[in-house]
């Protein structure tokens, strides 16, 4: 009792030096003229510091399963639940082909690049794999954020960011279970590979469709029984999509983006009412409450002690670079620099996926040290490079009509 008593301390502490922290870095981002969700991450890293300095809390913030870490994922759910309100089932299928380009190329070059850096510096074929597979998957988190903030998540290249980085998320599963193969004590034959492979897909593609043709009939019986439950109608069926996405080997923020999309057919589509009015409000406020945990839980897990080995910091730098034009050259290539500066966080997956390849010992301490740092350093220049490649499509699309 004493123990879980000391567990929720440390948590209720954590959460409000996230809150109030997340204030100050609010206000010294927007100062400089820059995203918020930047000031958030910033004060992460300044927390982080504080934590590796307190030892008595450092237990928040490794303890993958514990109150803390669940509730940032939950936090990160209902942001890419809100993006997912502002899309629907059309422009998704509209939009589908760029997507799955701009995930495919983001995911490979990123992959083969990162290979052939360690084979370079002479590690063995599954430890480079695992490290390239540490730089495919995108966050969506951060970027969402930006968009929502500056009020773009209706452009189409947003709707693609946020779609190819869902598809990122299944190629992700793929290159992981590849890459888990290789580790010493998991043996993964082929039909397990492919049976997880297409419980993954079928997810993608079956879930849109359930919610386009039978979430609207099955809420209107919902509220039928109560009118005043709109809230918890809408938000028990982000739980479940979320549960469904982890049923199927996804992160939980696909099936919280999906369900968005879902209710925004059943639910908001229709015309925003009176009383449909205070359930966007709600979302809105439970997005600014929880949002704040989720990007000062992201920086503030990285050990601030990686900054002090020159070879970590080498092979980071490396990294980061390597990510960061994998992403950009993909969204360019296909779509627009938006769209690949859109890509370029890490965040959460890239942490999950370097630490099992630690866990596993198929990576060693440096590594996992120096994707530490390129996930931290993605996460932080997304944001002003976001707004400046916006304030530059914006500037030339008002040439444009000038002209």
């Amino acid at each position: 009792m004493e123990k879980m008593a000391t567990a929720f301390f440390q948590s209720l502490i954590f959460i409000a030096f996230a809150l109030l922290g997340s204030v100050v870095g609010n206000r010294i981002a927007i100062k400089f003229k820059q995203p918020r969700v930047l000031g958030m991450l910033l004060a992460g890293i300044v927390i982080g510091i504080l934590f590796n300095w307190t030892q008595w809390l450092q237990a928040v913030r490794h303890d993958e399963h514990g109150f803390i870490p669940q509730l940032a994922e939950f936090a990160a759910m209902v942001l890419l639940f809100r993006a997912g309100l502002e899309g629907n089932v059309k422009s998704m299928l509209r939009d589908a082909k760029t997507s799955i380009w701009v995930a495919l190329i983001g995911v490979i070059m990123p992959l083969v690049g990162a290979y052939l850096l360690m084979q370079l510096l002479g590690y063995d074929f599954a430890t480079a794999f695992f490290t390239g597979g540490i730089l495919v998957a995108t966050s969506v988190g951060v970027t969402t954020a930006v968009l929502s903030e500056f009020k773009l998540l209706q452009a189409t290249y947003a709707k693609i960011i946020i779609s190819a980085a869902v598809l990122d998320d299944v190629l992700g599963l793929i290159v992981l279970m590849v890459a888990q193969s290789f580790a010493g004590d998991i043996k993964l034959d082929i039909f397990t590979i492919i049976a997880q492979i297409g419980t993954a897909l079928a997810f993608i593609v079956l879930l849109p469709l359930l919610g386009y043709f039978f979430v609207a009939p099955l809420m209107k019986q919902l509220r039928a029984l109560d009118p005043q439950a709109n809230s918890k109608i809408i938000f028990g069926f982000m739980a479940a999509y979320g549960a469904g996405a982890a049923f199927a080997g996804l992160a939980p923020i696909v099936g919280a983006y999906f369900a968005g999309v879902a209710l925004e057919e059943a639910f908001f589509r229709s015309g925003k009412d009176d009383h449909e009015k205070p359930v966007e409000q709600r979302v809105l406020i439970l997005e600014g409450t929880l949002a704040p945990i989720f990007f000062v839980y992201a920086t503030s897990i990285v050990n601030p002690v990686i900054f002090l080995n020159f070879k970590v910091i080498a092979l980071g730098l490396s990294l980061t670079v390597i990510a960061v034009l994998g992403k950009i050259v993909a969204g360019a290539v296909v779509k627009s620099w938006i769209v690949g500066v859109g890509m370029i966080p890490r965040g959460e997956v890239g942490i999950i996926f370097a630490t099992l390849g630690f866990q596993l010992k198929i990576i060693t301490q440096n590594i996992f040290s120096a994707a530490m740092l390129m996930v931290i350093l993605t996460t932080l220049i997304t944001p002003p490079l976001l707004k400046y490649c916006i304030n530059c499509h914006n500037r030339n699309r008002n040439q444009a009509e000038i002209i």
